[in-house]
């Protein structure tokens, strides 16, 4: 009873206080962001061209999958390249006007059916000059940057979903 007691008091000062401490490994801090960014790119830096994928996951937010075979979403115009520039961007639907429930049309900001976010060249390039990467390469290179950074879990699935974790 004692234990249980001293326990409640200091979870009621933990709230009291509104201390917090990152106690879920699901969720990645901003340090480890940080931390995984710049490992994935130094691992890009040393020719692995497996780490393209998962920094591309980081930015965008999508999985890391999506960006094994480059050259698809190139044919599938989910990325395009600006002619004149030589920029890629990653295409993204916008299009709620045809909800058609909602009548916002006039009080939309955006008129645009979608919105257009720049990827960097050399990591599209790079993805473009190599082979299509398998899911085992990747898995891989995940597993190496937790061993490195000596993460107790790390995953596709948690990489691709940090960035909605930051900004949320």
């Amino acid at each position: 009873n004692l234990q249980a007691t001293v326990m409640s008091f200091q979870v009621a000062h933990i709230k009291k206080q509104q201390f917090e401490f990152p106690t879920n490994p699901k969720v990645l801090t901003l340090a480890r962001y940080q931390q995984i960014f710049q490992t994935a790119y130094n691992e890009l830096a040393k020719g692995n061209v497996v780490s393209s994928c998962i920094l591309l996951s980081m930015l965008t937010g999508r999985r890391a999958e999506t960006f094994l075979n480059i050259s698809e979403l190139l044919k599938h115009k989910k990325i395009l390249q600006d002619k004149l520039s030589g920029q890629y961007f990653w295409i993204i639907s916008l299009d709620i006007s045809d909800l058609k429930k909602f009548d916002i049309k006039d009080q939309m900001i955006n008129q645009q059916k979608s919105l257009s976010l720049p990827l960097p060249k050399t990591l599209i390039e790079t993805l473009l000059a190599h082979d299509p990467i398998n899911k085992s390469e990747l898995m891989h290179c995940v597993h190496s940057i937790k061993d490195k950074l000596k993460l107790p879990v790390l995953s596709l699935d948690r990489i691709s979903s940090a960035l909605y974790q930051l900004i949320k």
